[in-house]
């Protein structure tokens, strides 16, 4: 999303859009790329949200982080697996312990400020 400054994209992410998703039941992984400090590139600071959601959903719904077959904090680096390759793997994971009437859908959503 893109858009002059103060014109409310961060007011419509945070209070519409990210709250509808989760009343979808959506996983929302929220990334501020306007708020990124020193040299931390945007792919780290999304990296980084994917992370720690990670971690936190697979605590709520019993998963251990050694349930997984790779390293949380390895996620998108040389020694790690894609970004694409961790979802994949907790998507399926969801599937055999959710009911099928109450999937959880993941999403992510980005913002930078220009």
């Amino acid at each position: 999303m893109a858009g002059p400054t103060r014109s409310g994209k961060t007011t419509f992410i945070k209070q519409d859009l990210i709250e509808e998703l989760k009343r979808r039941q959506a996983l929302v992984i929220y990334a501020d790329l306007g708020k990124r400090k020193g040299n931390i590139t945007p792919a780290q600071t999304v990296l980084t949200a994917v992370c720690s959601s990670l971690t936190s959903l697979a605590s709520e719904i019993g998963l251990k982080r050694t349930s997984f077959t790779f390293d949380v904090e390895r996620i998108g680096t040389d020694s790690g697996v894609s970004l694409a390759d961790a979802l994949l793997e907790l998507i399926s994971k969801i599937d055999l312990i959710q009911p099928a009437h109450a999937p959880i859908r993941v999403g992510l959503v980005g913002f930078s400020q220009h």
